[in-house]
């Protein structure tokens, strides 16, 4: 299954549908709805023309504005929208946010419940832009597809109830990619990971646990201004009907 749900784009290593895994209430998740994937500015004119073809018509970008003025790119081919999305946009202004990237915690999914915490409303728009993008795949991404695309895909699978063991998998796998193929192509290590999380008594996989399992992610987004009907757009999007 997780061969199945690899993309193989030109220029990319971590390209990833979210289709193809169960949840709880007994459906799958829609291949072609949702992609996550590391920057598109590395994405070569195959690998454009195979998103096209995978049905992606809207591409979300998370990163804030500096990173794209470092690394800007253009749909590479007709008919797909990009919509900026910058998640944490001026926050290295902020004492704590500019704490966790100094210290090396931003890199790691140490900061994913603080982050939450703290800023409900800037996630509540980031799953905003998915419910509400346009007819068609939608694919999000930040610079490694990791941090802000790892945050974002867990929050949207824990929505449509695919179980909890499944999506630390999926966002552990990423960490293998990014060891395998993504540093060869200038991505930044993960060196010092380990430690961080162990001067802490925990580990990676631990933290995305117990993360999880203290969110109820439908009231959490409730709660920092989306509307029901945008949590269901997002169900719609995403979970195949399973029929009567």
């Amino acid at each position: 299954m997780d061969d199945e749900r690899d993309l193989a784009w030109a220029g990319m290593y971590n390209v990833r549908d979210l289709g193809g895994l169960p949840t709880a209430q007994g459906g799958t998740t829609r291949f072609g709805a949702i992609v996550r994937s590391e920057g598109l500015d590395r994405l070569q004119p195959a690998g454009w023309a195979a998103l096209g073809a995978h049905g992606v018509r809207t591409c979300i970008d998370l990163r804030s504005g500096f990173e794209v003025k470092e690394r800007p790119y253009q749909a590479g081919v007709p008919g797909i929208v990009v919509v900026s999305a910058p998640w944490e946009e001026g926050l290295l202004d902020d004492p704590e946010f500019r704490d966790w990237a100094e210290s090396g915690v931003l890199g790691t999914a140490l900061y994913f419940a603080p982050f939450l915490e703290r800023w409900p409303a800037r996630t509540a728009d980031m799953v905003r832009a998915v419910a509400t993008a346009g007819p068609g795949g939608v694919l999000y991404h930040c610079q490694r597809g990791r941090d802000r695309t790892g945050l974002l895909t867990m929050l949207l699978l824990s929505l449509v109830g695919v179980p909890d063991e499944l999506i630390v998998a999926d966002h552990l796998r990423t960490d293998d990619r990014l060891v395998a193929q993504g540093i060869g192509l200038g991505h930044v290590s993960l060196d010092g990971e380990a430690e961080l999380f162990a001067a802490r008594g925990t580990t990676a996989e631990a933290t995305l646990h117990a993360l999880l399992s203290g969110l109820n992610v439908a009231t959490y987004l409730l709660e920092a201004g989306l509307t029901a009907r945008e949590l269901d757009g997002i169900r719609t999007r995403l979970v195949a009907d399973t029929g009567p």
